[in-house]
């Protein structure tokens, strides 16, 4: 055990003790013994009190010296002294404080070819989250087709089919696409889709939800459709909530500005409603829905379509006449029916979405289903719709009026010209 400052000054003074003692007893058996160990004394204690001193930390007073003449033959030798090293915690002015141990700093690894720069990775908590959340919008789109089809419960969703097997073979059809359809990134053959003579004449897509969703694959989809100049809308899935007037506001201007200012072969922009999560009130349901479809019409100039399902519209949302002032886009989904249900304040429909189970169909990606719908009006409705300006039609190589669309000139040919029936 190391020893402490004050156990090193007892072990010095027990050494020098002893040495006098001794030259009291020589001095019994004669002078000369007696003057030679008082030499051996002085001598021993000048050697020792400096160390003595020394671990003491002041200095120290020192026997008093005898000069004599040190006899020839005796050469005395000091007792080795052994100076105790301090303990690491102690400290003496004989010994500096101990240096702080020198830190080591690493420098962070910087990325390059030989460092792989360090992955992101996502917590099982959040990797949980996401398929929470992917869960519950299948089992939601689950839920609504099922509601979608026909009046009652319980009624089965039309097993896979073709637009051929649709109800109004005669009548312009058209698909509608989320990001259901393009799984992990998958791109729509839009070209495949439009080209035969039996193709779909109009699409809608996904643009955007709440406040915080916008469609990616979207962007894509309609760059395609402006591309292969088929007719096309996007629309915007509502999520309904309080104050209603602001509510509707912020989410009509975020749909817009995805979209931007409508050009011609654009329908007007959908107001898909079809959920309540927040449990407004009827008459605040039309409220919102009326707020969203008035800026929606201002900022694009078109009269918006509005687009829900008959179970949801009527124990949902108040039939407020102003809503008829809209274009109708009704969900009942059912190959045996004739004609949709259509629910008061409306009198008529403008679109109808008649299945979700659309399959086959080309440009589709395999394993995924298309909502089928069809048009209720013509090939011209249709056009003015899409803001479409036709001209009459003229002999080969004569010039039609200055300004004249040829977007709406190819798709009135490509859809009135002689098709088999669908």
């Amino acid at each position: 055990m190391p020893m402490t400052k004050e156990s090193d000054s007892s072990a010095v003074g027990r050494s020098l003790s002893l040495q006098p003692r001794n030259g009291l007893l020589v001095m019994r058996d004669g002078a000369v013994r007696s003057v030679v160990s008082l030499v051996l004394v002085s001598v021993t204690a000048m050697v020792a009190a400096p160390v003595a001193s020394a671990a003491e930390g002041t200095p120290q007073p020192t026997d008093t010296q005898v000069t004599a003449s040190p006899a020839p033959t005796i050469t005395p030798v000091p007792a080795p002294t052994t100076t105790p090293v301090p303990a690491p915690t102690s400290t003496s002015p004989l010994t500096s404080a101990p240096a702080p141990a020198p830190t080591r700093t690493v420098p962070a690894p910087v990325p390059g070819p030989s460092t792989p720069a360090p992955r992101q990775t996502v917590s099982a908590a959040a990797a949980a989250a996401a398929k929470a959340a992917s869960d519950a919008a299948l089992a939601r789109k689950a839920a609504a087709d099922a509601a979608k089809a026909g009046q009652l419960p319980g009624v089965v969703i039309p097993e896979a089919h073709t637009p051929a097997e649709g109800p109004f073979p005669s009548k312009l059809w058209g698909v509608d696409v989320a990001s259901w359809q393009h799984p992990d990134g998958a791109l729509l053959g839009w070209g495949d889709l439009a080209e035969t003579r039996s193709g779909a004449s109009f699409a809608f897509v996904k643009i955007s939800e709440g406040l915080d969703f916008t469609n990616a694959s979207g962007v894509a989809d309609r760059a395609a459709l402006k591309a292969q100049k088929t007719v096309y809308g996007g629309y915007h899935y509502a999520i309904p909530a309080r104050p209603v007037n602001s509510s509707a506001l912020a989410q009509a201007r975020f749909a817009f500005a995805q979209t931007g200012k409508l050009t011609p072969g654009q329908l007007p922009m959908v107001l898909d409603f079809e959920l309540n999560p927040n449990a407004l009130t009827p008459q605040e349901m039309a409220t919102w829905a009326l707020t969203w479809l008035k800026e929606t019409s201002r900022l694009t100039g078109r009269q918006s379509i509005f687009y829900t399902y008959p179970a949801f519209f009527g124990s949902e949302v108040a039939p407020s006449p102003e809503l008829a002032t809209y274009p109708l886009w009704i969900a009942n989904y059912g190959l045996e029916l004739s004609s949709p249900f259509v629910p008061a304040p409306w009198t008529t429909w403008t679109f109808w979405q008649y299945s979700s189970q659309g399959r086959g169909l080309p440009g589709q990606v395999p394993g995924t289903s298309m909502d089928l719908n069809v048009f209720g009006g013509t090939v011209a409705e249709l056009q003015a719709m899409a803001g479409i300006v036709t001209r009459p039609h003229s002999p080969a190589g004569s010039a039609g009026p200055a300004g004249a669309d040829m977007m709406g000139d190819a798709l009135l040919r490509a859809l009135t010209a002689p098709s088999p029936t669908r």
